[in-house]
């Protein structure tokens, strides 16, 4: 008996979806670093199956029913819907497949029961053809319900799958799209919540309380938190969950055109023009800049090099850009040569993370929600230097932060043998044009932007050692961003 896995990928995407990821058909949505046609074929591989066909028009349904009636009659079919996805790791899915491919005989598990029925179909070579035909007609309910003689009850009623189409399951599965850090995690709570536990309780307790610190004009920019729970592991705390997806998904997806993403600056730099400010004798915000720019970068780069895996990662990281330590200095030596050139003479409230996937936001509607600012335990620890969210805001848009979170990037070794970055943004000059000009006018310096911004890639760097190539990604984007700094501006 052979197991052929036909992944229909041929009905568009509901328009919702389409409005917040920009993809046409459910199996080119990446989540978890990969799109969801590869984390079947990867499945599969992992199963011990043969990769899966992939049907994407109605020309190739007919066509894999013709096949199909010719197929051996030891043959079976599994019929999976593209809009069919594992919210769990896909050693599930994995271990889902396994157990198909020894169920034999012809099953359908229903993960959707109402009018627009879905599950998945597991059919023999006699029912096969009949079966795609009724899939490429959408009548394969129909077709099941016919022949429910033929088959076999299902043993279990829940394969762990969750239908795309549905508005909450697929805001909900985007929200852990990109990777939690290795503490936190992120699940769906009752009554249309979401819930944001970690083991860093100190943490999670700062950001919670964060919202009830802010001045009242800032709250209306904030999900505001509730609920929160220490049971001595770990805690917790409860947020609204808006079926919005973050602009992290939104950007690598390529979603917006460039009068939407105008749309979604002006409403940026609104924030950033109406942040509360507060005065400070420019030593105070000497003190400041350099705790965020300096010793950060010099605390985690010691971080980084005290972790199991940085033996592994010195000799890439000497490669790509001539070692941990050189960067930093590199980096150093700029920041102290710019330093005089930031005004230092206010601090403003602050996010904090104000990085792409942490801005809830509808394009529809020009709804800006932020989300996990960081934690403060006062209101004077609100205040930050003004630099620090725009260069947030920057490493997303200039820095492509997202793609390499989200895995849609690749470290390569060029001619000499040296190992250069390249991303999946595709063409995104306008959209950087358009945030580039923007700064001056909100009186932001745009080189000073960019030199806040290489400072977070590099301190950024142990805290994604659970994904280390990351780390490389990083490293190369720090190199750049301090490349295009040095360079004499443009006559």
């Amino acid at each position: 008996m052979s197991l052929t896995i036909l992944f229909d990928d041929s009905r568009r995407v509901p328009d919702d979806v389409l409005s917040m990821t920009g993809v046409v058909c459910f199996g080119g949505l990446i989540h978890g670093r990969r799109t969801l046609l590869r984390h079947l074929q990867e499945a599969a591989q992992e199963a011990g199956l043969s990769p899966p066909v992939v049907l994407t028009t109605r020309a190739a349904l007919d066509e894999a029913a013709e096949r199909a009636g010719a197929a051996p009659a030891s043959a079976q079919f599994l019929l999976f819907p593209a809009n069919l996805a594992a919210p769990s790791p896909r050693g599930h899915l994995t271990r889902m497949l396994k157990s198909l491919a020894q169920a034999g005989g012809n099953h359908a598990w229903p993960v959707r029961t109402a009018a627009d029925w879905t599950g998945l179909v597991l059919v023999e070579q006699r029912l096969a053809e009949g079966a795609l035909g009724a899939l490429a007609q959408g009548r394969l309910r129909e077709f099941v319900t016919r022949r429910r003689k033929d088959f076999a009850a299902p043993e279990r009623a829940e394969l762990g799958l969750i239908d795309l189409r549905d508005p909450a399951q697929f805001v909900g599965f985007l929200a852990n799209n990109f990777d939690a850090r290795h503490f936190n995690s992120i699940s769906d709570g009752p009554d249309y919540t979401l819930v944001k536990r970690s083991r860093d309780r100190a943490k999670l307790r700062r950001e919670f309380e964060y919202y009830g610190l802010l001045p009242a004009q800032q709250r209306i920019y904030f999900v505001q938190p509730f609920d929160f729970q220490d049971d001595g592991e770990t805690a917790s705390y409860r947020m609204e969950r808006l079926l919005i997806a973050d602009m992290g998904i939104q950007w690598v997806h390529g979603v917006m055109t460039p009068a939407e993403f105008g749309l979604f600056l002006d409403r940026m730099f609104s924030y950033v023009a109406q942040r509360p400010t507060r005065p400070v004798a420019r030593p105070q915000g000497r003190a400041v800049m350099d705790r965020l720019y300096r010793d950060k970068v010099v605390e985690r780069v010691a971080l980084l090099k005290s972790l199991p895996a940085y033996r592994d990662l010195a000799p890439l990281l000497s490669r790509a850009v001539g070692g941990i330590d050189a960067l930093a200095e590199r980096y150093l030596a700029a920041y102290e040569a710019s330093r005089d050139r930031f005004a230092a003479d206010q601090l403003v409230v602050g996010h904090g993370d104000l990085c792409f996937s942490n801005i809830l936001y509808s394009k529809t509607t020009q709804l800006l929600r932020f989300i996990d600012p960081r934690g403060v335990e006062s209101a004077d620890a609100l205040y930050t230097d003004p630099y620090y969210d725009l260069a947030k805001l920057s490493h997303s848009i200039l820095g492509g932060y997202d793609f390499i979170n989200s895995g849609q990037y690749d470290v390569a070794l060029d001619a000499d043998l040296g190992l250069t970055l390249a991303n999946n943004a595709g063409d995104r000059d306008w959209a950087q044009g358009l945030f580039r000009d923007r700064l001056a006018p909100a009186g932001f310096d745009p080189r000073l932007v960019r030199l806040c911004e290489a400072s977070l890639f590099i301190s950024m760097a142990p805290l994604h050692i659970d994904v280390p190539k990351k780390i490389l990604g990083f490293a190369l984007t720090a190199q750049s961003i301090l490349d295009e700094i040095e360079r004499p501006p443009a006559a």
